[in-house]
Order: C-alpha cells, then sequence, then structure tokens
C-alpha cells in the first residue's frame, strides 16, 4: 500500500516535473501552440535526438513522404540545430532562426502544413544546411 502511494506520488511529480520543464523551454523559444509550431517542435525533437525511433514516428505523423533514413542522413550530415527565434508565425506556416550545434553558423528555416488544421507538413525548408 505504502509502495504504491510512493510510486503514484513519483509519477505525479515526474509529470508535473516534465510539464514545468516543457512550458520553460516553449516559453524559451518562443514556438507557438498552432499546428505548425507543433510540428516544428517534434521536428526538433526527434531530429536532435538522432533516435531512429523517434524520427521514425515524427515522419509518419508529420511527412510520411520522407523516409525516416533521409531524415536520418541529413542529421548525420548537419548535427543538431538549436532554435535561435521565431521570426514569423501562425497557424500553417513559421519562420525561424537557428543555428548549428556547437557553431555560430546562421540557419534559416520555413516549414509549411499542407493545411492550417492539417498535421502533415507540406515543406520544410532550410537555408544554410547541407541538403
Amino acid at each position: 500500500m505504502i509502495k504504491t502511494a510512493v510510486s503514484r506520488g513519483m509519477k505525479r511529480c515526474s509529470a508535473l516535473f516534465c510539464a514545468v520543464i516543457g512550458t520553460a523551454l516553449s516559453a524559451q523559444t518562443g514556438i507557438p501552440a498552432t499546428p505548425a509550431g507543433q510540428a516544428l517542435r517534434a521536428w526538433l525533437e526527434a531530429y536532435n535526438s538522432g533516435d531512429r525511433g523517434l524520427v521514425e514516428g515524427f515522419v509518419q505523423k508529420f511527412e510520411p513522404t520522407v523516409s525516416s533514413d533521409m531524415l536520418m542522413a541529413f542529421r548525420k550530415a548537419n548535427g543538431r540545430i538549436e532554435l535561435v527565434e521565431i521570426e514569423k508565425a501562425d497557424n500553417q506556416h513559421i519562420k525561424f532562426a537557428a543555428r548549428q550545434a556547437g557553431s555560430d553558423r546562421p540557419v534559416i528555416g520555413e516549414l509549411t502544413m499542407a493545411t492550417e488544421r492539417a498535421v502533415q507538413i507540406e515543406r520544410l525548408n532550410f537555408v544554410g544546411l547541407k541538403q
């Protein structure tokens, strides 16, 4: 009984910690809670993780026309991406400034959703990275 109560308490603390950290990171980067913003957040998480499972999950949900192998090769060629700022955003489109991790090399990215309410990405382009 005590073990179960402690376990439940730990789960609540863990969920609260994740929520606080997620909110802080979102506020820090200014990624809006729009379909385009959610797709960008998911892309950054999957891409930067370098984890094939996360990348495959992202591709299946947001970009089924892109192969996870292609995204993993893009990651290998360019390394992690650090978001610097959101330059322009609405429900369907987001333009952002970023840089390659450990570098001052600027990167400009644009993400466009298929429609304002769609989950799928129509286009994700970068200037300043190896394609």
